[in-house]
């Protein structure tokens, strides 16, 4: 399993379509294709991250990796349970890295010298005040698994892989 370091904010679904521009690196839907817009649009909506690592492809390339461990059956959902509860899609393998990500985020925020991310996550703001924050959900690029304060768009984000 690769280290942790890019992990894309999700903040909640927008009226309008997403700038899909912000992590595309000018390719049609940021690399998606129409039918996977058609399906995340309605679910959350993806935050400007400012960083190069985070366009070519590397979204859709982590929502594959989801959908392909989904499909083998080797996907799991649960929750963490931190001030506010903390919702997770992951393959089983990836469930003590994704345990050990959050907590240090909820404990140590976004600048512990050892997670050395690329972005800051507003993780902590979120956990503090999920209804407030922008952020509400982030899907982790270099493994491909996500984690929510927003029950709503985790349980819809579980059923769109198939994962209940």
């Amino acid at each position: 399993m690769e280290r942790s370091y890019l992990i894309q904010r999700l903040g909640s679904p927008k009226e309008s379509c997403c700038n899909y521009f912000s992590f595309g690196g000018g390719q049609k839907n940021g690399g998606l294709t129409d039918e996977a817009v058609e399906l995340l649009d309605p679910i959350f909506s993806f935050d400007y991250m400012g960083s190069s690592e985070f366009e070519w492809g590397a979204v859709p390339k982590a929502l594959d990796t989801i959908s392909k461990y989904s499909i083998a059956g080797n996907g799991t959902t649960g929750q963490i349970e931190l001030l506010n509860p903390v919702y997770y899609i992951c393959a089983t393998n990836q469930k003590d890295h994704l345990t050990d990500l959050v907590t240090t985020l909820a404990l140590e925020g976004d600048f512990n010298n050892n997670l050395k991310l690329r972005e800051v996550t507003l993780f902590q703001e979120a956990l503090n005040n999920p209804n407030e924050s922008r952020a509400k959900g982030w899907l982790e690029l270099d493994n491909g698994f996500m984690f929510f304060v927003n029950q709503e768009m985790y349980e819809k984000t579980a059923d769109l892989f198939g994962l209940k």
